[in-house]
């Protein structure tokens, strides 16, 4: 038969939220029988002081990581879940100092027994464990502790699992304003009267057979959906399957304009090939015959400027000629009051543009004079110049005649 436990004693020590009054190292309260109010305003520690009593029973351990839903799933956990470090730490992120000297300890009775549970408020850690004042070693290792602990709360409770303890407590015993789902979630009532009213065994076996249905049904809408992909795959096999012989007309006919495609692009990457090459050779013979143009057109201008120099009346003493700038320079020896002199004469070729067009030229003269002894030099004398110009102008004079 199931047993409810009844709180007799709580002392928590080195709490800050808790320091006890006169202030002192913590509170301790002997609950009496009948009822017993804790009143207070707004923000003293009243829930603070519930969730203690709570998490004495259930450790680091509750139906979720973040402690008890809203609303349960149809199916609840095998075993009770370890809480996440945010919700484990509540009570030390309530005090400065974290609460790393805070315990907390609570007695109550189970029947005749009476039990005595000890944790530290830092990470709910089972500090002692007494049964009518006597410890019970359960075990050095931590997890060890926590599951021997547990086992031992169902057999007070006489329930058959740690999983239905946690139920009671928290829709029963500790009935929170934060978790009223007793009243209004259809799953916690479920399982709540299931803990509550059936022989210990068959609890057990009621709770395992829901999982396997729900195992059952999430198995079975897997396949479904599988099932459904199959079909569909299928479906479409059999529409592909109904339309191939059609397709295999098409792809028939589209195989045949393709090949001609081909071949016409064939035929045409030949003809181009042949154009390519008449190309080259036309440009080949172009290049040549630029080249013949051009040699013509040199002996063409070499022809003019040779008559036209041999159109000087005088013969020149010496002459050179420049080919590449197609001009010729003619000196020509005169004496003048017995001075050697020497007029340069400098004839400068202009071709236009169009060749068949007669060529110009243009005279440039100096008067140079050489000593024993020494090169030419200007002759800066007025007899040479005018000498020099006399003979200029008896030249062109001559080459206008010649004209």
């Amino acid at each position: 038969m199931i047993t409810f436990p009844v709180l007799t004693f709580l002392r928590v020590e080195n709490y800050g939220l808790f320091p006890g009054k006169p202030v002192s190292k913590g509170i301790e309260w002997d609950f009496k029988k009948g009822l017993c109010l804790i009143a207070g305003i707004n923000g003293l520690g009243k829930t603070t002081l519930l969730t203690m009593l709570l998490r004495v029973f259930s450790g680091p351990f509750d139906l979720t990581g973040d402690g008890l839903p809203e609303t349960l799933e149809s199916v609840i956990p095998e075993s009770p879940i370890l809480l996440k470090t945010r919700v484990l730490r509540y009570f030390a992120q309530r005090v400065a100092d974290q609460g790393r000297e805070a315990t907390v300890t609570l007695k109550a009775k189970f029947g005749k027994d009476e039990i005595t549970i000890s944790r530290h408020l830092f990470d709910l850690r089972l500090l002692l464990f007494a049964v009518n004042d006597e410890p019970r070693d359960l075990g050095a290792n931590r997890q060890d502790r926590e599951a021997a602990f547990q086992q031992l709360m169902c057999t007070f409770f006489d329930l058959s699992s740690f999983v239905d303890v946690l139920l009671v407590l928290h829709h029963v015993i500790f009935f929170m304003e934060v978790g009223l789902g007793a009243l209004w979630d259809e799953n916690a009532q479920r399982h709540l009267l299931r803990a509550l009213y059936l022989e210990k065994d068959l609890a057990a076996q009621v709770a395992a057979a829901e999982r396997r249905v729900v195992s059952t049904d999430s198995r079975a809408r897997n396949i479904s959906a599988s099932a459904f992909a199959i079909e569909e795959r299928l479906r479409h096999a059999r529409a592909s399957a109904a339309n191939a012989s059609e397709i295999a007309v098409e792809l028939a006919a589209e195989q045949k304009l393709l090949d001609a495609e081909l071949m016409e692009r064939e035929r045409l990457d030949s003809l181009l090939d042949e154009l390519d090459e008449q190309r080259k050779e036309v440009r080949r013979e172009y290049e040549q015959a630029k080249l013949t143009r051009e040699e013509a057109d040199q002996r063409f201008r070499a022809a003019q400027a040779e008559i036209l120099f041999r159109r000087f009346a005088f013969p020149p003493y010496i002459y050179t000629h420049n080919a590449s700038t197609f001009s010729e320079t003619s000196y020509h020896r005169l004496t003048i009051d017995e001075k050697n002199l020497i007029v340069e004469v400098a004839a400068q070729l202009s071709f236009p543009s169009d060749s068949s067009t007669n060529a110009g030229f243009e005279l440039k003269y100096a008067v140079r004079e050489r000593r024993k002894g020494l090169e030419w030099q200007p002759d800066p004398s007025t007899t040479g110049a005018e000498a020099a110009k006399k003979f200029i102008v008896q030249l062109v004079q001559e080459l206008t005649r010649s004209e």
